[in-house]
């Protein structure tokens, strides 16, 4: 599968690797996500998936000091950055992909 050639080809690159322009292009688009991720925090809008996700697990929520299954973690970290529309904006897809994107 296609996505599988991408994680394997994603997995194995190096920051070295990479020119000094993408490095410092990869590094803004993940300030503006933490950024934009505190901001939707201290808004609270995503108290109101809180009753949803599940239990315990081993991914963090940003703020909350206590840990989810991952999807749940990355679908409230995704809400937290995106609920605002502060997240970057892409001019080629005319959307805001880095709070879907970026692993966290």
């Amino acid at each position: 599968m296609l996505v599988n050639k991408l994680g394997q080809f994603v997995s194995q690159t190096r920051c070295h690797a990479l020119p000094a322009e993408v490095v410092d292009a990869t590094k803004l688009r993940i300030l503006d996500l933490l950024a934009a991720g505190l901001v939707g925090f201290r808004l609270g809008s995503h108290k109101l998936l809180l009753p949803i996700v599940a239990g315990a697990g081993p991914a963090s929520v940003w703020g909350l000091g206590a840990k989810f299954p991952l999807r749940d973690a990355v679908l409230v970290n995704s809400f937290l950055a995106h609920s605002t529309y502060l997240d970057d904006g892409s001019r080629y897809t005319g959307g805001h992909p880095s709070s879907v994107v970026i692993p966290f």
